[in-house]
């Protein structure tokens, strides 16, 4: 069978362009379906890069001097190109066709892919998944939105997108206005707090938000998890409490912590070394679509393990594969997804110690992704007299690229933060 294809809009499109009725903006010559065109229209955006105007003759010169002046069919297609348009009107209407002709072509070819792949014996649902989301996120992006407008927006809707997501700091809600439905990074060395702050957002949307969270973790247990939120809601030295080091009165305020905790709404744990972005998306959909209880917001500790299931030629463009999902899952799901993260340990080496955003390790292109970036500081981590109680810190706030500070304090033994 012949794949969807539109020639003729093709031609009118490619004789407007010669004309200069058209600037080709937001295409792509891989939107043509004919070789041919895609060489005209790719030569066409080369020089407009050299500032070239576009005409007939500017047109046959470059396919000659770049030896492609066969391959298109010489300068006589170049001219039936424009004696095609005579009498045409809407270009918009030939865009759209040779667009949706395109995407058409895109469909088919991964529904074929897919479909190849799930005969194999070795094939895994995930990683078909993977991909499937990945190329299916490719053809979306091909959509013209250039002509598109909101109108009638309910009102439920509408406020509801206003919905502030607060967190336990007053002083960082003032700068962020709450968390945002989107991907939200914690950065700081070890033991800077990132799980600390974290946990501090999860107990404010379970317990006192009453809305489920889902919490996924590389590299500690759900125990340990258990022990920070019990030590960060009592106050207690975490260390005192696996030790049982605790006299009768801090006992009883661990167990009415423990009442607190086990009363909020079932929030799901998943620990794992390495984690697939994938199995989370899974999971989380699922889990938000089959739960009667709300979904408030995901939780991902360590950036650094997390993995996709195909492979990539470098680790920036699997973590940018993995942040495209994520934030196309937290608007999906209108929930913040808050993932910590390590920073190079070369932050040491500076005079100033503190972190920014381009320090997070191995974190592709987050600067651009992620729409909120909290980088944790405090001067006691770099003394090596211990540190006892509450002690200054540093959240260095970068909110859709503007950077701010705000100045908390921080409780190493109780793994809690809290306002100044």
């Amino acid at each position: 069978m012949i794949p969807p294809q539109a020639i003729e809009s093709e031609q009118v499109l490619l004789g407007m362009l010669l004309l200069g009725k058209w600037d080709g903006k937001d295409f792509s010559s891989d939107f043509f379906y004919r070789d041919a065109h895609k060489i005209i229209f790719q030569s066409a955006k080369e020089l407009q890069e050299k500032s070239v105007q576009i005409e007939l003759v500017s047109m046959a010169q470059y396919l000659i001097d770049n030896e492609l002046n066969d391959v298109i069919g010489g300068p006589a297609y170049l001219a039936s190109l424009i004696d095609i348009i005579s009498g045409i009107t809407d270009i918009n209407y030939h865009i759209k066709v040779v667009r949706e002709k395109a995407m058409l072509r895109k469909i088919i070819s991964l529904a074929s892919e897919v479909a190849e792949t799930a005969y194999e014996p070795s094939a895994k649902c995930k990683n078909i998944l993977a991909r499937l989301q990945r190329k299916t996120n490719d053809i979306i992006s091909m959509t013209d939105v250039s002509n598109t407008s909101t109108t009638g927006m309910n009102f439920d809707s509408l406020m509801s997108n206003f919905i502030v997501r607060e967190t336990h700091l007053g002083c960082l809600d003032k700068v962020i206005a709450g968390l945002p439905n989107d991907v939200v990074v914690i950065g700081g060395r070890t033991s800077m707090g990132k799980t600390s702050l974290a946990l501090g957002f999860l107990r404010k949307i379970a317990i006192e938000d009453k809305s489920r969270v889902a919490y996924f973790g590389a590299g500690v247990t759900i125990k340990e998890v258990y022990f920070r939120l019990l030590s960060a809601m009592c106050l207690l030295d975490t260390n005192l409490i696996k030790r049982g080091s605790i006299n009768s009165a801090q006992r009883q305020r661990l167990a009415e912590a423990h009442k607190i905790i086990d009363d909020m709404p079932k929030s799901i744990f998943t620990m794992s070394e390495k984690m697939s972005a994938m199995d989370i998306n899974i999971t989380t959909r699922a889990l938000a679509e089959k739960s009667s209880e709300k979904l408030g917001a995901i939780i991902i500790e360590n950036l650094q393990q997390l993995t996709w299931p195909e492979k990539f030629q470098s680790r920036k463009d699997e973590l940018d594969v993995i942040f495209e999902c994520f934030k196309s899952l937290a608007l999906d799901l209108n929930i913040p997804i808050i993932i910590s993260s390590q920073v190079k340990r070369e932050v040491d080496e500076r005079e100033d110690k503190r972190p920014h955003p381009s320090d997070l390790s191995g974190s592709g292109d987050i600067e651009n992704l992620a729409r909120l970036i909290l980088l944790l500081y405090w001067d006691g981590y770099y003394v090596k007299e211990d540190v006892d109680g509450w002690i200054p810190a540093e959240i260095a706030i970068y909110k859709d690229g503007v950077p701010s500070v705000v100045y908390p304090e921080f409780n190493p033994a109780t793994l809690s933060w809290r306002d100044k």
